[in-house]
């Protein structure tokens, strides 16, 4: 697996990425919307719409279409892919840590000619207002396998004392499947 860990401070929203190859994508521990009309860049937005910028990064989100929006919570969260003709791939991402962010998951279309669709997840968090910025720290763990995951669990830990950053120290608990506990502290 993979430790994602991300902190950001500073302006108003923060935007995190995670995309994946064309599959189906099932999503536990957060409830999502319908996918509604339009691109991420808006419901009146239309696919590729030419001439659309509501704000400077939302430049790309007029290629991602089907969204369905949903809000973690402060248990942690999982995003799955079955990815199409991969002999059985699967990626799985968990959010341990989200700081309360909204999740959109859209699909795009992929430029290259071997897949036509990507699934791709973005989250982000805004702040009250610009003189109060925002402030986000996120904890991800990511695993591809196939047949079965190696990982049981993933598991936020309170971590006491000082960080060396504007950000509070984290800890991550990872159990695997053969009953091996690993800990990080960042």
């Amino acid at each position: 697996g993979v430790i994602d860990l991300y902190r950001m401070a500073g302006g108003t929203s923060h935007w995190r990425t995670f995309g994946t190859l064309d599959g189906p994508c099932s999503v536990n521990g957060v409830s999502l919307s319908a996918p509604r009309a339009g691109t991420l860049a808006g419901e009146n937005v239309a696919f590729d719409q030419e001439g659309v910028y509501t704000r400077k990064e939302d430049v790309g989100f007029k290629i991602l279409h089907n969204v369905r929006t949903g809000m973690t919570g402060t248990n942690p969260w999982t995003a799955e892919w079955a990815i199409n003709n991969s002999n059985g791939l699967k990626v799985r991402l968990t959010g341990v840590s989200s700081d309360g962010a909204e999740i959109n998951l859209c699909d795009s279309k992929e430029p290259s000619a071997a897949h036509s669709v990507v699934r791709e997840m973005l989250a982000w968090n805004h702040a009250a207002n610009a003189t109060n910025p925002r402030k986000s720290q996120v904890l991800n763990l990511i695993e591809a396998y196939r047949d079965q995951p190696v990982i049981a669990s993933a598991t936020a830990l309170t971590v006491t004392g000082e960080s060396a950053t504007t950000h509070p120290a984290a800890g991550l608990m990872v159990v695997l499947k053969n009953g091996r506990t690993d800990y990080f502290i960042f």
